[in-house]
């Protein structure tokens, strides 16, 4: 349908995974492409067509009666009008949810609001979630369902209302043979109740995002969940002695830059701006290369990263 293209919004193009849900103010103009398959549809109806196969590329779904409203837009979530709709893609092949909040504060979108329950695609390949809360036997059912399909996994920023991230990457470890999963941002979990009847305080793991920065964590944790545990010995990388036990031997790749490393690396730019700011003459007239340098240095920093 779309030609490979996707339909996007305003009036440069965007990455799926740049923009959220909510409608941004700026952006006046429907998704292009979205005219296009409407009017398509509507004909299709008109004629009282069957069509027995439709394909169509990546469809961002646009709230275009929220204006920017986080709790109208969690409202309209909540009435399972996304749910509806994703029920109704029999041969779903790639699931995108990422929930826009502007304050990192801002409760996450339920799981089941997005999610039909006990719904399994057959086709379904790769799931990026944002930004959800659920229990971890919510998600882990969700994920078993289609663990004979999924190769890419990302689960960013979820909240586990209920149960441990520790049982839940176990689980995803031994359960499934992801190819390329990504467990990132800051993961939390719920109370977890231990055998003894007590509840034990919530697990918090800071794991920032690839986009952002480095992560041994991360990066061990999701070695650790791909390929069945091929790859990573069956102890969990959720503490920093796991993870320096096995970070060089099993993880790191050539190329890789480790959390020290990239430590070193921003304070070496920090310094060489340092130098050029205080080594710089104070003239009156500013030509802008000082920006230029300083512009120039963050591309030579973000190459190193890479």
């Amino acid at each position: 349908m779309t030609a490979g293209q996707q339909f996007y919004e305003g009036h440069q193009r965007k990455s799926f995974t740049d923009v959220g849900c909510i409608r941004r103010p700026n952006y006046d103009r429907a998704p292009k492409g979205v005219a296009t398959f409407d009017a398509l549809l509507n004909a299709v109806a008109d004629q009282e067509l069957h069509i027995p196969k439709l394909r169509t590329g990546m469809l961002h779904w646009r709230l275009d009666d929220i204006t920017g409203d986080t709790e109208n837009c969690r409202e309209c979530l909540q009435s399972g009008v996304i749910a509806d709709i994703l029920q109704s893609m029999p041969r779903l092949e790639d699931l995108i949810f990422m929930f826009d909040v502007s304050d990192a504060f801002e409760r996450c979108i339920s799981l089941s609001h997005v999610i039909p329950e006990g719904h399994r695609w057959s086709s379904l390949t790769n799931v990026t979630l944002d930004c959800v809360d659920c229990e971890r036997s919510e998600l882990w059912a969700f994920l078993s369902l289609h663990k004979d399909t999924l190769k890419g996994l990302c689960l960013r920023e979820v909240l586990l209302t209920k149960g441990s991230w520790k049982r839940l990457l176990a689980d995803i470890r031994k359960g499934m043979r992801l190819e390329d999963p990504c467990i990132c941002g800051t993961i939390r979990g719920g109370f977890v109740e231990e055998e003894d009847g007590s509840l034990r305080q919530p697990e918090v793991y800071e794991l920032s995002i690839p986009e952002v920065q480095p992560c041994d964590m991360r990066s061990s944790i999701n070695c650790y969940c791909s390929h069945g545990g091929e790859l990573y010995p069956d102890e969990l990388p959720l503490t920093e002695d796991i993870v320096r036990k096995y970070y060089e031997s099993h993880v790191r790749r050539p190329g890789m830059v480790s959390d020290a490393e990239d430590d070193i690396l921003m304070q070496e730019a920090y310094e060489r701006r340092a130098e050029r700011f205080w080594s710089s003459d104070s003239s009156d007239d500013d030509d802008g290369t000082d920006d230029q340098y300083d512009e120039e240095e963050d591309d030579r920093t973000d190459e190193r990263r890479e």
